[in-house]
């Protein structure tokens, strides 16, 4: 889903450490707590990741570059949890881990 690679030279825009390590967290929390079968914690955790994704990127902390991609990865990710247990092997908390490593891959 969100997590190809950008192609071309250059380097990349990323996101400031401390931040993209909260992110990151967050998501890590989500995919854990998927994992125990806690699915409306998991649901808690990727709306809270959502709205402090959303206040990161209003106050410029997020490079414009990367916003559109984070923004909709989590979205997607959010719109795959729902309280009641998913299908088997519908890949969310995957989902949330490769978040999770998309978002420290891309801190400063």
């Amino acid at each position: 889903m969100l997590l190809a690679a950008a192609c071309g030279g250059g380097e990349e825009p990323g996101i400031e450490r401390e931040l993209a390590g909260q992110l990151a967290t967050q998501s890590s929390r989500a995919a854990a707590n998927l994992d125990a079968a806690d699915f409306c914690g998991a649901r808690s955790d990727v709306t809270l990741l959502q709205q402090q994704t959303i206040a990161a990127i209003n106050s410029r902390r997020v490079p414009g570059e990367l916003q559109e991609e984070l923004l909709a990865s989590i979205n997607a990710l959010l719109d795959t949890i729902t309280c009641t247990p998913p299908a088997a092997g519908d890949g969310a908390a995957d989902e949330a881990r490769e978040l999770a490593d998309w978002l420290r891959d891309r801190s400063d």
